[in-house]
């Protein structure tokens, strides 16, 4: 009597289990659809993704170029944005539906260059 009432909760333990895994995957297929709702496209911008950000420890002076060059380029690839700046990724039509999202993407990119900067008077 226990085993059958095991094998029972264990069958419905599995098919809730297969039925939620189906529903995250359905789930999945719907946000994908969205290039900005997919975590893996570079128009994507997570929340912290914000213009104020600083990648890199090391600010570009002019003695420091190539050490501040491949931290940039490492961070840049870690936030999938280094396409922006190589060229993988051109700028869209403007007819384009992911249009605004290619220019926010490419303003974040910007102001990320920007705030690297150390401002050196002439």
């Amino acid at each position: 009597m226990v085993s059958e009432g095991y094998t029972y909760n264990s069958l419905s333990f599995h098919f809730l289990s297969s039925f939620l895994d189906l529903w995250f995957l359905a789930s999945m297929a719907e946000t994908t659809k969205d290039p900005t709702l997919d975590p893996t496209n570079p128009l994507f911008l997570h929340h912290s993704n914000g213009p104020g950000l600083v990648l890199t420890s090391q600010l570009i002076d002019n003695k420091n170029y190539t050490t501040w060059s491949h931290a940039m380029l490492v961070a840049l690839s870690m936030k999938n944005k280094i396409l922006f700046v190589d060229g993988s990724l051109p700028k869209l039509a403007a007819d384009d539906p992911t249009y605004p999202a290619w220019i926010r993407g490419n303003n974040v990119v910007i102001s990320w260059l920007y705030n690297s900067w150390i401002y050196i008077p002439r």
